[in-house]
């Protein structure tokens, strides 16, 4: 494939972003979780350990948090608004029931764009009054992917997109993606999904 388009900066021209919601993937599970000391992609993740696991189940102070239909689409809008105000490039997310994937474009380290995601969704949340008050929803930190050339990025889309089971609360901005990265993609996810096919065969 050729290369991104790319800029001069210490940033990369996206990053992939995953936020957890407070109580779910915990340290010692089944699934496997990720150090917030070594949460770049593809880093190992801590193994199953049933001991750790029952530990951070009794440091819990609040059940977990999980997102159903109005709070997925209050947290889409809460990702879109901040990215605007704060004048980042959105190209795509999905909510799912207990963590978001973000690919998004930030002059910026990835910590403070997952803090505003959270800040934002929260106050969002908040004013929805949907949630009891001091409720807990997100965990600490989260996943962060560096997104240097075109192959990371699409393999990063087709992941965040395609690859997380039945498909809840996406948004995807291909004109973004063209204009910024000149990846020229279709404007639909069914295009999207037939153009990533099309170019696996041709490799």
């Amino acid at each position: 494939m050729s290369g991104m388009r790319q800029t001069c900066s210490i940033y990369p021209p996206a990053y992939q972003l995953t936020v957890r919601c407070y109580g779910t993937r915990l340290h010692g599970c089944a699934e496997g979780s990720v150090s917030r000391y070594q949460n770049e992609y593809g880093t190992p993740t801590i193994k199953p350990d049933d001991d750790l696991l029952e530990t951070m189940l009794r440091r819990m102070k609040q059940k977990p948090y999980s997102l159903d239909q109005t709070r997925r689409s209050i947290v889409r809008d809460s990702v879109i608004e901040v990215c605007r105000y704060r004048k980042w490039s959105l190209f795509a997310l999905h909510i799912r029931t207990n963590h978001l994937h973000s690919i998004v474009g930030a002059p910026s380290p990835p910590e403070p764009v997952m803090d505003d995601f959270k800040e934002y969704c929260s106050r969002n949340l908040n004013r929805a009054r949907i949630d009891p008050e001091k409720r807990r929803r997100w965990a600490r930190h989260g996943s962060t992917d560096y997104l240097w050339t075109r192959e990371r990025f699409l393999g990063a889309l087709k992941y965040v997109l395609y690859e997380q089971g039945l498909r809840m609360e996406v948004y995807i901005n291909s004109k973004l993606i063209k204009e910024e990265l000149g990846i020229d993609l279709p404007p639909d996810l069914v295009g999207i999904r037939k153009w990533f096919k099309d170019t696996e065969r041709h490799l």
